[in-house]
């Protein structure tokens, strides 16, 4: 992606994983932030990059592909109770507790709903090269 900020979080994601796994890993933000990730290389420009991926001593490159994304709606609720006030009233033994409510100086948390859209992403995976 041509997103930095995107790209930064991808990157670290996968050298962190590869890091655990016991493998030395780079991020490409690190070492080439010139990459222009979203262009059309040619031959040339390919080989010039395996040139210099080579030259700085790396034997492999992780290179993702977008094949597919699917979009769905996530809703997630909050709210809908008391806070606040004393905690409990646990006379005769526990029969009349329950929490009390905004009578009792505590206050209500209106119910609130957000609907936001997820991405799910389908990429492709592995290049190595000695």
């Amino acid at each position: 992606t041509d997103n930095n900020q995107s790209r930064r979080a991808f990157e670290e994601a996968i050298a962190n994983t590869l890091r655990a796994d016991g493998l030395k890993a780079t991020e490409s933000y690190k070492k080439f932030p010139a990459i222009q990730p979203n262009g059309q290389p040619t031959q040339a420009d390919l080989e010039e990059a395996v040139r210099k991926i080579k030259g700085a001593g790396f034997n492999g490159v992780v290179i993702s592909s977008l094949i597919d994304y699917e979009e769905s709606l996530v809703t997630s609720e909050s709210g809908g109770y008391y806070t606040g006030g004393p905690a409990y009233y646990h006379g005769f033994y526990g029969y009349y507790g329950r929490p009390y409510g905004a009578y009792y100086g505590g206050s209500y948390v209106p119910r609130s709903s957000t609907t936001r859209v997820s991405k799910k992403f389908v990429l492709d995976r592995l290049l190595q090269f000695r």
